[in-house]
């Protein structure tokens, strides 16, 4: 583990940070033994010494990652969709893009915040700086499930039970995913009387405990906390939960979030389809017909799944600090991208076939049983059925967001089309008999 020790980023995340599995307790040399694969991972990630040749388009021979840099141009708004998500597609930690997400929202505050609400003033100042560092310390940050969720109001279950002029304290549990235990800072909110408290609090925090079950590390981690303080210049805001609430559901806020989300259920989805390929190949079910047609139906969905993200890159709008991904494709990308991840799981688990049904109720054995309990994970388990419910949900009732769309779109072109037809072909006594379009 010496060669771990030496990275900055294995330094930083060693924080003293309390972390129990499975009703123990663990030591540093503990959490480097259980984590050390992935750690090593995110640190040539990090340290910039991961080698980048299976990435598209880079030009690069090792890929920089830059989780908190405003894009300036279309070009480097690509390069944002290969983060965490996207390397770690089949790891415990970042495959769901929880890490990636609150990135993001820390992206979408910064570049909007002059355009924040009044109320917002400090908070414009206080994000700009905080990001700032966390760019410069390398420092990774995370966010609870219920903040990536779609309610109109949250009132957290963490509570404030003391002011100080130094700070404040607070108490209770939060569900957080399995990120938590390898990144270095949680971005959450916690309720005081009427209001809603929008907080940074460093994972190490004294007071502050994660718990996992053993063996589950990529299920929910269990933060406890007990009288945790935090210093007033880690407090972004303190308003009403409705106006908090914006901060993450308003246009201004949603474009990178909705972004990192399309992106990371593209990396879901090829995940899933590299998958289907090799269990068709390893079985023979590939030069099945009705295989190869399910096969190239995933095919389609990743390009359509691709292209729009690609119109939301070459369509993105000026801000001034940088440029921000067009919403439109974004938001039809995530409500067709429901239909499409509910049938690669469907296609996974018809590859999949009597051998995925073997390894569930035998034990493994070998390297075939590797690949199988891939799939299972992917096609048969809790965490499939949690990340369908969360893809059907996470954007509200999909039937309202499409009213919603319907509402927000503009139609003038759809008029102007047919205002074109009835001047062309001088229709005028047909137009005059139609009922008029507002």
């Amino acid at each position: 583990m010496s060669n771990l020790q030496n990275s900055s980023y294995i330094l930083k995340i060693l924080d003293g940070r309390e972390v129990w599995v499975g009703g123990q307790k663990i030591d540093s040399s503990s959490y480097l033994a259980l984590f050390g694969e992935e750690l090593n991972r995110i640190s040539e990630l990090l340290d910039g010494r991961l080698e980048s040749d299976s990435l598209p388009r880079t030009g690069q021979k090792f890929f920089h990652y830059a989780p908190l840099q405003i894009p300036k141009t279309a070009k480097e708004l690509e390069k944002q969709k290969y983060h965490l998500s996207y390397w770690f597609a089949e790891d415990p930690f970042f495959s769901e893009g929880w890490t990636d997400l609150a990135h993001a929202f820390l992206q979408g505050w910064l570049i909007n915040r002059k355009n924040l609400d009044a109320n917002f003033t400090e908070f414009s100042k206080l994000i700009a700086r905080l990001v700032e560092a966390f760019k410069q310390e390398k420092l990774l940050v995370t966010i609870p499930y219920v903040l990536g969720l779609p309610q109109s109001v949250h009132h957290s279950s963490l509570k404030v039970t003391n002011l100080t002029d130094k700070g404040i304290f607070i108490q209770g549990t939060q569900k957080l995913p399995s990120d938590s235990l390898v990144v270095h800072e949680l971005l959450t909110t916690a309720s005081y009387q009427e209001t809603e408290v929008l907080l940074i609090a460093p994972l190490n925090s004294e007071g502050l405990s994660l718990h996992i079950q053993e063996g589950n590390f990529d299920h929910t981690v269990t933060a406890r906390f007990e009288d945790v303080f935090i210093q007033w210049d880690r407090i972004l805001a303190q308003d009403k939960p409705e106006n908090i609430s914006q901060l993450f559901h308003s246009n201004l806020a949603t474009a990178y979030p909705d972004y990192q989300r399309v992106a990371s259920l593209l990396h879901q989805l090829e995940w899933i389809t590299g998958l289907a390929f090799y269990a068709a190949q390893e079985t023979g079910e590939n030069e099945k017909l009705h295989i190869q047609e399910s096969f190239g139906e995933l095919l389609q969905q990743l390009d359509i799944i691709k292209a729009y993200l690609h119109v939301s890159e070459i369509k993105a709008e000026n801000a001034a600090e940088g440029v921000v991904p067009n919403l439109f494709p974004l938001q039809t990308a995530k409500s067709q991208g429901i239909a499409f991840y509910k049938r690669a799981v469907d296609i996974i688990q018809r590859v999949g076939g009597n051998r995925l049904l073997q390894h569930l109720y035998e034990v493994e054995n070998g390297e075939a049983d590797q690949l199988y309990s891939f799939i299972s994970k992917y096609g048969a388990s809790s965490s499939t059925l949690r990340r369908l419910q969360y893809l059907t949900y996470y954007s509200g009732d999909p039937e309202q967001v499409w009213a919603e769309y319907y509402k927000e779109y503009s139609t003038n072109f759809l008029k102007n089309r047919l205002q074109d037809f009835w001047d062309f072909h001088e229709t005028g006594d047909l137009y005059a008999a139609l009922p008029k379009i507002t």
